[in-house]
């Protein structure tokens, strides 16, 4: 008879009744595991630089109302304030750009920025029907500048497209522009801007 009461009781605790703790599989509630953050939650998603992105900045009007330092003129680009060519395309190719905007006390990690160019193209799979192709950053002080391109440097390894995380790639720098940013959606970026769904089968 005690061999049979202890057998009892071994089965008992093995099914976690006695001590209140059943396994998972003796539940009838059984905990879930927490869902995993959508990806347009986490941190960082379609960052261009500090809190600007991509999905949230893809026209004129938007950057105009994110930055409203922002300078415009439709058919005009701004330098610094100072200088202004009437043609865009005395400086840029032929179609590339059709609107740009400078924007200004713009700061990353502390250090003012200057959002010198926005460049816009049309995209079907936003709200504005437009995207912005590209962000030029210039800075008002050389050392805040070497700082900065040398941590995107740092943190982003070279690609064929510049230094890129997920979402942008970072051209630090040229022969004419030595202290410039020029931040550029990846293809992953774009096609989540462009929204479009392929069968594939028929590739």
């Amino acid at each position: 008879m005690k061999v049979n009461i202890l057998s009892a009781l071994t089965v008992l605790v093995t099914a976690g009744i006695v001590t209140g703790c059943a396994p998972a599989q003796y539940m009838v509630n059984p905990p879930q595991a927490a869902a995993p953050t959508p990806e347009s939650e986490q941190a960082g998603y379609m960052r261009i630089l500090g809190d600007l992105r991509w999905d949230k900045l893809t026209s004129k009007e938007e950057w105009m109302k994110r930055l409203p330092q922002c300078l415009n003129d439709s058919r005009h680009i701004f330098y610094d304030g100072l200088k202004k060519t009437d043609d865009l395309h005395n400086y840029f190719p032929k179609g590339n750009v059709d609107i740009e905007i400078a924007c200004r006390d713009f700061k990353v990690a502390g250090i003012p920025v200057n959002v010198r160019e926005v460049s816009f193209s049309a995209n079907s799979g936003t709200k504005s029907g437009r995207m912005t192709e590209s962000v030029r950053f210039t800075f008002f002080d050389d050392s805040q500048s070497r700082a900065l391109r040398k941590a995107l440097a740092q943190k982003y390894a070279l690609q064929t497209m510049g230094h890129c995380s997920k979402y942008t790639c970072y051209v630090i720098g040229d022969s004419k522009q030595p202290g410039m940013i020029e931040a550029i959606p990846t293809p992953y970026t774009v096609s989540l801007l462009d929204k479009v769904q392929l069968n594939k089968s028929d590739l």
